[in-house]
């Protein structure tokens, strides 16, 4: 019996592994040469990025679209289509039945389209997602950028959030179009759409910023479609949006000056996110900052919390930052971004929220590839090995890494140029939601019996601070629950302070190695200041 018991607990273990979600396991990076429908070069062509958990497998391929904006996987990881802003492309690379013209009407569509087979204006606008209870049907929701009447000669905006719905069974698997370009949102918006799981384990929440101000358009995708948008708006003051934009042309300086209109250049080259557990919804605005927000899963409620002014560039403070990204850590605590020259960390705990400050993790290193093409910061992504990936805001053949993002500050290990890739990228890295977030358990809209297998557990009390193994003869770990960090003493028997950690992170396991240490009992004090401790006893044995 007990053999059995361990054998059933190893196959409960393996089948929960296996049958999580995998839909962001395959990412497309890189982009054809000038010459379309020609054969990819030792330079030009397609890399699938193939995660797990433990990082990813590059495999080269010909491509003749790109760069690419959206993936669709399905729940194995296994590629359905891709999209590069113009067309819709199936698994063998070709473009999919009904898929060309996606887009069309797009600021030099034909230019673009037609000669070069890529979009690449929008970054972080596109997204697929699976229809809810439709397991054929998938959605691929898409920006499009036009001039129009009121803006500069040199200014644009994103006129338009559009719907292409792919069926991914039709004609033996290499999928369908079935509609497209089907407005969703007419309005001026921002090149940064987000999702995450409904409340109830099964709808998405789409939202979708304006282009001004700090308003919101929010989607429900169900079982029965996308439902209209809802529009919430925040009261100012407003961040400044309004920058003069100005960029050097050659040196010594012969500066280019464009004065924005209200859309200004603030809509491009931002991004947005959820947080892993669904609880903040985080955006960063070029040229001006980050902003946080409480999301609710249930009712698609945003409570706005905490606005971060970007920093500005340390070579050049008075120029605008031209592009910028963020990510949140895989355990939900850490809010990383970038102002395109130097990393920064905040942490989202709620006692850091009203007063905390964002600290700079690391500067770009100068490095330029081919000594050309800068390889400074701009869009982050988490990947499913629980890194953060970071692509330059240039076309190179470099990928920065996280390396432990759910660790503060330095101890992320945050990694230049840490991946070399065998061909150009450029500009863009796929977005997807969180596959693995389901339900809100105990909210009053999960009624749909959908369990989340790894749910968040909320944050505990300072009472409950842990020190174990206890008694250990190795190493000890520390385990704080609540947000703030705390200096640690440990006395004696003989009631000498023998051992001190003036700084210990909440929310993290610290280890402690305690092989070389005398046996007996120790007293373990934690402080928040230097009075009312929380006090544990330690033993010490071999």
């Amino acid at each position: 019996m007990y053999r059995l018991t361990l054998f059933l607990l190893f196959f409960v273990q393996v089948s929960v592994l296996y049958s999580q979600p995998k839909n962001d396991r395959t990412w497309i990076l890189g982009y054809p040469q000038a010459n379309p429908d020609q054969p990819n070069t030792e330079q030009f062509g397609g890399m699938y990025l193939t995660f797990d958990d433990k990082g990813f497998q590059v495999e080269q391929f010909d491509i003749f679209g790109g760069p690419i904006s959206a993936v669709a996987n399905d729940d194995a990881g296994n590629l359905q289509f891709y999209f590069n802003g113009c067309s819709v492309f199936n698994k063998r690379h070709e473009v999919m039945e009904n898929g060309h013209d996606i887009n069309i009407g797009s600021v030099n569509y034909n230019y673009e389209c037609e000669e070069f087979n890529g979009l690449p204006y929008i970054r972080s606008g596109n997204l697929v997602l699976p229809m809810p209870g439709h397991d054929s049907l998938v959605f691929l929701l898409h920006l499009r950028l036009v001039y129009t009447s009121d803006t500069s000669i040199s200014d644009v905006i994103l006129d338009r959030l559009l719907c292409t719905e792919v069926e991914v069974d039709a004609n033996n698997g290499l999928g369908r179009v079935l509609q497209k370009n089907e407005t969703v949102v007419a309005d001026s918006l921002h090149d940064a759409i987000a999702a995450v799981r409904h409340g109830n384990g099964r709808d998405w929440w789409i939202v979708m910023p304006r282009g001004v101000k700090r308003q919101f358009w929010k989607i429900l995708l169900s079982p029965e479609g996308l439902m209209p948008p809802v529009l919430q708006s925040f009261p100012p003051p407003y961040p400044p949006f309004n920058v003069k934009y100005y960029f050097n042309i050659d040196t010594p300086p012969y500066i280019q000056e464009i004065i924005p209109d209200k859309y200004g250049h603030e809509s491009w080259a931002g991004q947005a996110t959820f947080s892993p557990d669904g609880r903040k919804y985080c955006r960063v605005v070029r040229s001006s900052g980050v902003e946080i927000f409480d999301f609710d899963r249930c009712t698609g409620e945003m409570i706005f919390r905490r606005y971060l002014q970007l920093p500005p560039y340390t070579a050049y403070p008075e120029e605008p930052i031209v592009a910028c990204g963020l990510a949140i850590s895989p355990n939900s605590r850490y809010l990383y971004f970038n102002n395109n020259e130097a990393l920064f960390q905040f942490d989202l705990c709620e006692e850091n929220l009203g007063h905390g400050d964002y600290q700079l993790i690391e500067e770009w290193n100068r490095f330029f590839d081919n000594d050309f093409f800068s390889t400074s910061f701009f869009q982050m992504r988490n990947a499913p090995d629980g890194k953060i990936y970071i692509n330059p805001a240039s076309t190179t053949r470099y990928l920065h890494v996280i390396h432990e993002p759910d660790r503060y500050g330095q101890a992320c290990r945050f990694e230049q140029n840490a991946v070399r890739l065998p061909k150009w990228s450029d500009f863009v890295i796929n977005y997807f939601p969180n596959y693995r977030l389901f339900d809100l358990p105990g909210s009053h809209c999960d009624t749909l019996g959908i369990d989340d297998l790894y749910p968040t557990e909320l944050p505990l009390s300072f009472d409950e601070f842990r020190v174990f193994p206890n008694p250990s003869n190795k190493e000890v770990q520390f385990y704080l629950p609540q947000c703030q960090s705390v200096s640690v003493r440990i006395w004696n028997i003989s009631g000498q302070l023998f051992f001190e950690l003036p700084y210990v992170p909440g929310l993290q396991v610290w280890p402690v190695d305690v092989s070389n240490w005398p046996t007996g009992p120790y007293i373990v004090a934690a402080y928040i200041d230097d009075k009312n401790p929380t006090v544990r006893k330690l033993m010490v044995t071999r």
